[in-house]
């Protein structure tokens, strides 16, 4: 399966699981598509590629430690079985569903760890991610933590698990009365996280309108003062060469030279002169040898500054594909003595500008008083 193909199936997958679990976030997940297919565009992503896999769309809860009676009880009231599935050093997530394919888009993104899912039909699973992380679980779950939302932690987990997330821990005793502080907590889990979803989108369409697409028209400006300086040169070398052919035969031969190219007009040729025709097309050949070699020259001198240390390929938040971008305006037929970047202009403005608003009305509609948590 290719990787065009994989991806079209998992947004697929995606987007009914959000239709079923959380159709608030589906105006969100259209307005992602459309930045996808603008900066597919701009060259700025692969295809294949989409923003939606750098994102966790539902809300996630890891519970760390052993199987003790609280941990137990808070578990079964989302399950809708009692035959749990083992925990041998692995992770459990629980979905909301009858089935749980392979490659489930609704797990966290980045979880570095074998992942075993768990389908519920339990209403109160509906658009909530739990993640079963049982004491001993090797090597520590730390990316698990840090991908959660709310980490809680029962008697007996390892107390170095959620330090690099005190803000997002609670810490439940085997007290039973602990639940219902927890389910106060994520009750408000789906509005904070829809929330936050947003403001990613947000900020990666004020970054690609006030950060990416100037850095590509300031590399593009390197790169054109590079190519007409070099073009400049190529032609003036050009012009030596042939001068210095002319010094060399001698001017009293010019004459004579000149007549032999018109020498030749064969009327199948329209009586043209074949010979100064062939003459003006070797040399604008030779000179567009000579253009195309320095355009590739001055691309090669402005690309360090597209690339980040370790990740030559990729720059900043969005993982965006600079290189590409800034190779589609500097390969034929794009002109070097033109301005702007491909495929950016009013249309494209607008575009953006859409799904900034989309952004920014779920966010207000997260705010507005009576809109459900998880929606």
């Amino acid at each position: 399966m290719t990787q065009r193909l994989a991806s079209r199936r998992w947004l697929s997958t995606l987007n009914a699981h959000l239709r079923t679990e959380a159709p608030g976030l589906q105006p969100v997940f259209r307005a992602c598509r459309d930045f996808d297919r603008l900066l597919h565009r701009l060259r700025l992503l692969r295809r294949g590629e989409s923003l939606a896999t750098r994102v966790s769309w539902w809300p996630t809860v890891a519970v760390l430690g052993d199987a003790s009676p609280a941990k137990t009880a808070f578990l079964d009231c989302y399950r809708t079985t009692t035959d749990a599935l083992p925990t041998d050093g692995a992770i459990t997530a629980l979905c909301y569903g009858s089935a749980a394919p392979d490659n489930d888009p609704r797990l966290p993104t980045g979880l570095d760890q074998p992942c075993r899912v768990e389908a519920s039909k339990n209403e109160r699973l509906r658009g909530l991610i739990l993640l079963d992380i049982a004491e001993g679980t090797s090597p520590p779950a730390e990316r698990a933590v840090e991908c959660s939302d709310l980490v809680l932690v029962f008697n007996g987990a390892p107390p170095e698990a959620p330090a690099s997330s005190p803000d997002k821990t609670f810490t439940v005793s085997s007290e039973a009365a602990d639940l219902a502080g927890i389910e106060a907590r994520m009750a408000v889990l789906g509005a904070e996280h829809g929330e936050r979803v947003a403001t990613l989108f947000d900020t990666l369409a004020n970054r690609v309108e006030n950060d990416v697409i100037p850095g590509l028209e300031a590399a593009l400006k390197r790169w054109r003062r590079g190519v007409f300086f070099g073009a400049a040169l190529w032609l003036v070398l050009l012009g030596l060469v042939f001068g210095g052919a002319l010094f060399l035969a001698g001017t009293a031969n010019l004459p004579a030279f000149v007549r032999w190219l018109f020498d030749q007009r064969p009327a199948r040729w329209g009586g043209l002169p074949l010979r100064l025709l062939v003459l003006l097309v070797g040399a604008v050949g030779l000179w567009l040898a000579g253009h195309f070699w320095v355009r590739c020259w001055a691309a090669n001198r402005v690309l360090p500054s597209l690339s980040e240390q370790g990740e030559p390929d990729r720059a900043g938040e969005g993982d965006f594909t600079l290189r590409r971008a800034f190779f589609k305006n500097t390969r034929f037929p794009r002109s070097a003595f033109g301005s702007g970047v491909s495929c950016w202009g009013g249309g494209a403005k607008r575009r953006l500008a859409a799904i900034r608003a989309t952004m920014n009305k779920h966010k207000q509609s997260l705010a507005t008083p009576g809109v459900a948590a998880k929606g």
